[in-house]
């Protein structure tokens, strides 16, 4: 695998957690709406509420509950990521191995 096929490989597996971590959020909030007959929803009150705080906090002032939820994100990124940061180093190892062999041209 060269480098390209490395961050390629990546680039898919960061989007793919990124459909799945909307594809969940999308579903819990639906869970939470009240469905109207017309299949439309409306969103609680009460989600609004705590949904817009949120919003409208930065990381660094929001309650540590709340942030851990955040971490746990960053967590599963980061898993990812570092999978992938290894198969990278490993081909640099090896790119930098293969530059001592192959002959210079003089």
């Amino acid at each position: 695998m060269n480098e390209r096929e490395i961050l390629d490989e990546l680039r898919e597996e960061l989007a793919e957690y990124a459909h799945h971590a909307w594809t969940g959020w999308m579903l819990y909030l639906f869970s939470k709406c009240v469905k109207n007959p017309d299949y439309t929803m409306t969103i609680p009150a009460w989600a609004v509420e705590q949904w817009h705080r949120q919003a409208t906090t930065g990381y660094p002032d929001l309650p540590e509950h709340e942030k851990d939820s955040d971490r746990e994100e960053a967590d599963r990124i980061l898993r990812i990521y570092e999978i992938h940061s290894q198969q990278l180093r490993e081909w640099l190892a090896t790119e930098a191995a293969m530059s001592h062999i192959r002959p210079t041209r003089g």
